[in-house]
């Protein structure tokens, strides 16, 4: 039986196991690569997903009144709906002066679930006074928050985190004067119009003039003024003596 030829020095046996090798490595890149689109895929599905999930969160925010202030903020900040919303807090709020009827911990917003919180929508209310609170170690300053809600169809989570109402505590900050402050100082002023004299009389005179027309009425006054002063004086003293008796 003849031998089979070779062909670059090879024999078909040996370009039969080439062949084979190299079936066999375009099988594992072609799976290595499947394997590559899938992660892939499954990252941009989790992204996607992330972009269009409801995410709520609770925080400690300075008041808008005053840095002495804080105020409890709850918010979803997320891009869909968030469903049946419960929010615990341990230990729950307490604060240093809780007015009767008023009380934080009690709060419908942290005993009962929300069924449905808008995108972008915040509620923000009075959490305590920092100057209240300083000195005083029976109030907990550290509050673990645990927010459970959905996004009314297969995504459900469940976050937990630490809520710390010191965590400006040893820093300095700058009050920043805003709309409450002016209305603030509107209505200071409307309350001393209100209580002024020259007002209750149901009318005031007004009038309005020139700088150069004021000075010069003014210069016209003192003149006068002097010259009645020194008619007065002559007729005290007609024989042009001193007032001082000499």
């Amino acid at each position: 039986m003849a031998k089979p030829p070779e062909y670059l020095g090879l024999s078909p046996t040996a370009w039969d196991v080439i062949a084979s090798a190299t079936t066999a490595v375009g099988i594992i890149v072609a799976a290595i690569a499947a394997v590559y689109a899938g992660r892939q895929y499954a990252l941009s599905r989790e992204a996607f997903r992330d972009q269009t999930r409801p995410y709520m969160v609770v925080s400690c925010k300075p008041g808008l009144t005053s840095n002495h202030i804080a105020d409890i903020v709850v918010a979803n900040i997320g891009t869909t709906p968030a469903r049946r919303v419960s929010i615990k807090i341990d230990p729950p709020f307490v604060r240093a002066e809780d007015e009767g009827g008023y009380v934080l911990g009690d709060a419908r917003l942290f005993s009962e679930p929300t069924d449905m919180w808008p995108p972008g929508h915040e509620v923000r209310a009075y959490l305590d006074s920092h100057i209240d609170r300083a000195g005083r170690e029976d109030l907990p300053a550290q509050h673990t928050v645990t927010v459970t809600y959905s996004d009314g169809r297969k995504g459900h989570w469940q976050e937990r985190h630490v809520l710390d109402l010191e965590l400006g505590k040893g820093l300095m900050f700058a009050e920043a004067y805003g709309v409450h402050h002016m209305a603030k100082a509107l209505r200071e002023i409307s309350s001393v119009i209100k209580s002024s004299s020259v007002l209750k009389r149901g009318h005031v005179d007004v009038t309005v003039e020139a700088r150069a027309e004021r000075v010069e009425r003014v210069r016209a006054q003192n003149r006068q003024g002097a010259e009645q002063l020194r008619q007065f004086r002559d007729r005290l003293l007609p024989d042009g003596g001193s007032d001082d008796g000499t």
